[in-house]
């Protein structure tokens, strides 16, 4: 019972976190835009454009975690429930002697 209560817990901050990450991943394109128009007119140097590619970088980079982390979070809530073998319509039988 506390396996599943715990591998549920994962799940919802897995859950979280990939929303926040998507979140993140569109603030950091939206900045990595602006600081280019910027530097397209003039008023902002190269310096911070590169620091807003880096940002953008690392905010996908983190996307990418967040979805793996979901992933086990779930392999891990259907290992807890005893699901895990069901999508794949996998029975197990006991051998009788």
């Amino acid at each position: 019972m506390l396996d599943v209560s715990n591998s549920i817990h994962q799940l919802e901050l897995a859950k979280l976190t990939l929303a926040a990450g998507k979140t993140a991943l569109d603030l950091a394109q939206k900045t990595l835009t602006a600081e280019q128009r910027k530097y397209e007119l003039g008023a902002q140097t190269i310096f911070f454009v590169l620091d807003a590619q880096t940002r953008l970088a690392q905010a996908e980079s983190n996307l990418l975690q967040a979805q793996i982390t979901y992933q086990i979070a779930v392999a891990a809530v259907d290992h807890a429930t005893g699901g895990l073998l069901q999508p794949y319509h996998i029975q197990l039988a006991e051998l009788s002697q």
